[in-house]
């Protein structure tokens, strides 16, 4: 298992198989036409993807940031690049 997937493991929603659940479209995106899933990692908590994104910043040395899912009736959340301190570490170069 790669230390990448060890962190998912460790802080994501896992399915039965013990695979990280990935967020798929709302009702109204399939009604739209969009059927595949983005493929976005679902954290219950946003402890639990700070701690991820802490984890995998040290691993892999890229930013993360976590935020709240728009799409989540029962409030779920995903980990995105952090673009302001990527900016930041480019200004002060």
């Amino acid at each position: 298992m790669t230390a990448i997937r060890a962190v998912l493991v460790q802080y994501a929603r896992l399915n039965s198989a013990g695979h990280p659940v990935r967020c798929r479209p709302s009702r109204a995106e399939r009604t739209a036409g969009k059927t595949h899933p983005d493929g976005k990692v679902i954290f219950d908590r946003l402890d639990d993807a700070m701690s991820a994104a802490i984890e995998l910043q040290q691993l892999t040395g890229e930013a993360k940031r976590a935020y709240r899912c728009n799409r989540s009736r029962h409030e779920h959340f995903h980990l995105t690049r952090d673009q302001r301190q990527r900016a930041r570490r480019q200004t002060e170069e």
